[in-house]
């Protein structure tokens, strides 16, 4: 996520506003100019993460 934690705010991204891979499309109550890594990994674990039982997949499928 280091290499794609820059704001990004290019007008030909449909997600519009994005961090962190973070898109304001996508969660557009979430302020994305103050997110921080900390919050953008929650995300990542709550919404991704846990929502695909990945820690019931075998360690070369759930990297």
């Amino acid at each position: 996520m280091r290499s794609d934690g820059g704001l990004n705010d290019k007008a030909s991204d449909r997600g519009g506003l994005t961090k962190f891979g973070i898109s304001q499309r996508a969660y557009p109550n979430l302020d994305i100019a103050n997110l921080t890594l900390a919050q953008a990994v929650r995300i990542y674990h709550r919404d991704y993460w846990r929502a695909m039982w990945c820690e019931q997949c075998p360690p070369g499928v759930a990297y």
